[in-house]
């Protein structure tokens, strides 16, 4: 049977060979001749054949049976090859399978009977895989094609590459891509994928595969990529993204091996997970959008390849002016490693950046868990978190604080702080700023020329002599409790530490302190609280139930008598003040 076998190879080999020098059909072992032909094409049939072309440059249809390619093969010059249902062609170590720019593939099995393309051997990376190049068809289809022990030559089982004005175009079917050395499947450069469905991507050394941003939007969620060496899908961020995408919930994550600059629409499904390697960043542009609206039970997450605090940069929007830009049920972790924060957002005066932030998790930041600098327009900001990052919940410009009405928490940091990024602006615009569970700490001066109204329990507190000054058009309305005092402080907890609170001639009736602790101030002003110049006794600060103490100089110091009550002494308490607790009333 062996010898008999043998002699049978060598004949469709010799046929074959006839074939290919004649253009004349092969005569098929089991005399069903002419089956599979059609109008300038030949028929290879059923059987087992070694393959001896390199170029299919005609029309040819392979039946049902198995082929044995010992050499690259390549179809080209406009010929179509057709993989009929029940075909299997095995490779020899690291030859492949091309499908050139004026080339065409037609493999379409059945469930019952699928095609494979395989190695002689059953091991990972034996044979180079598939690779379509520059074919532009609408033949190109495969369904029902399993691609096996590939990766020898290409980066994946099914290896597409490209161009903009020669794209490759393929439909990928119920296909099954399993055990390469490198990819199950590589879509790089410009391509179009016709549709890619119900496909099963398993067992995979590198991960399912790798793709442009362009092109993950083509993966759908009926498919399979799970069961890989390392269960992601590699995303090829070189050109960015300019084409309107949406990342769909495939059930592993996105990985990013360099930064990803969004130029168009993005949208990420709610449970979507992108993974960036090590000091990598996420920016959505000025042409750019970014939605992300996940949900509480399936919510979407931005992270680290490695759950290290700053192993990547992080979120950022810059100049982003779109009203499309949202963040809902989003966690963004173990970034702070380029930018400032897990999410930064940054624009320009004419050109601000617009977000809405709701239900979000900022944690393990290498720095704060979020940042808004002064050209943010933050739309809604309501039941968010940002806890477990080093140098505090956030930094927040100060014309963005009010945005902080929830509860957090903001505690849980390395620093429980949120720092007011001041940078020589003034507060303009009356602002209520709410009590949180962390600190709002000041590292500059806070120049008040609006109305400023504090929550119950709020704490502010100075590095080393930042002061507050409420200018002639502000008005502070500081009104604490004696469960929960309103408390300006020192970063350090000496004498003089910080400069103090100043009223500076006051045009603005109605500023209160009541319930206010001061302390650790008076470090350049000649007090904790200093009442500067002389102004209408209707405009006057009243000051009750509040205490003074650890100043530098005094507790209370006024330029006039008029611009405080009259009980200011006995109406409120004092403690360890270095030049005493009242001059001026």
């Amino acid at each position: 049977m062996a010898a008999f076998r043998s002699l049978l190879v060598v004949g469709l080999l010799c046929s074959l060979a006839l074939f290919l020098l004649t253009g004349c059909p092969v005569n098929p072992p089991n005399g069903n001749e002419g089956e599979g032909e059609g109008e300038g094409e030949a028929a290879i049939t059923e059987g087992e054949v070694i393959l001896a072309t390199t170029d299919f440059s005609t029309n040819t249809t392979l039946v049902a049976g198995t082929y044995f390619a010992n050499s690259d093969v390549s179809v080209s010059a406009g010929a179509t090859l057709t993989l009929l249902p029940g075909v299997t062609i095995k490779f020899a170590s690291g030859k492949d399978l091309e499908v050139e720019s004026t080339g065409k593939l037609s493999a379409i099995g059945t469930a019952s009977r699928p095609i494979r393309l395989t190695g002689q051997e059953s091991t990972r990376g034996y044979w180079g895989g598939l690779h379509f190049n520059s074919s532009n068809s609408t033949v190109n289809r495969l369904e029902y094609v399993t691609i096996e022990y590939g990766g020898g030559w290409w980066d994946g089982n099914l290896d597409l590459t490209g161009s903009t004005s020669s794209p490759s175009r393929v439909a990928v079917q119920h296909c099954t891509l399993r055990e390469s050395s490198k990819f199950g499947f590589v879509f790089s450069g410009t391509n179009v994928i016709s549709s890619f469905t119900a496909n099963t991507i398993t067992s995979n050394q590198l991960g399912a595969g790798r793709t442009t941003a362009a092109l993950v939007g083509s993966l759908d969620t009926a498919s399979s990529y799970s069961g890989n060496d390392t269960d992601v899908v590699s995303v090829d961020t070189s050109g960015n993204l300019d084409t309107d995408t949406t990342f769909k919930n495939i059930g592993i994550p996105y990985e990013f091996p360099g930064d990803f600059g969004v130029h168009a629409k993005l949208t990420l499904s709610p449970g979507v997970r992108l993974h960036f390697g090590p000091s990598k960043d996420f920016s959505v542009y000025s042409d750019g959008s970014l939605s992300a609206v996940g949900t509480n039970a399936d919510p979407i997450t931005l992270t680290g390849v490695e759950a290290t605090r700053g192993y990547w940069g992080g979120l950022r929007f810059t100049d982003s002016n779109s009203p499309l830009n949202r963040l809902e049920y989003v966690t963004i972790q173990y970034g702070g490693g380029y930018w400032d924060a897990n999410l930064f957002v940054t624009g320009g005066s004419t050109s601000p950046s617009q977000v809405a932030i709701n239900n979000c998790i900022f944690e393990q930041s290498k720095k704060v868990g979020f940042k808004f600098d002064t050209y943010s327009d933050i739309t809604e900001f309501t039941g968010n978190s940002s806890s477990g990052n080093e140098l505090g919940a956030a930094t927040v410009a100060v014309n963005l604080v009010g945005l902080l009405n929830d509860s957090g928490p903001y505690s849980g940091n390395d620093k429980d702080a949120i720092l007011i990024l001041v940078s020589g602006t003034y507060l303009d615009t009356d602002a209520t700023w709410n009590v949180t569970d962390a600190d709002y700490q000041f590292g500059d001066d806070l120049r008040v020329t609006a109305s400023l109204t504090l929550g119950a329990g709020t704490r502010l507190v100075f590095d080393s002599q930042n002061e507050v000054t409420v200018g002639s058009t502000g008005k502070l309305v500081a009104v604490g409790t004696a469960a929960s005092p309103i408390v300006f402080t020192g970063l350090t907890q000496t004498a003089g530490f910080w400069g103090g609170l100043r009223f500076d001639t006051i045009t603005v009736a109605g500023s209160t302190l009541d319930y206010v602790t001061i302390e650790y101030g008076g470090g350049y002003w000649d007090g904790n609280l200093f009442l500067a110049g002389t102004w209408s006794a209707s405009n006057k600060v009243t000051v009750t139930n509040s205490h003074f103490a650890s100043s530098g100089s005094w507790g209370i110091k006024t330029d006039n008598a008029n611009n405080i009550n009259a009980d200011a002494r006995t109406a409120n308490t004092f403690a360890a003040n270095v030049s005493g607790d009242v001059s001026g009333i």
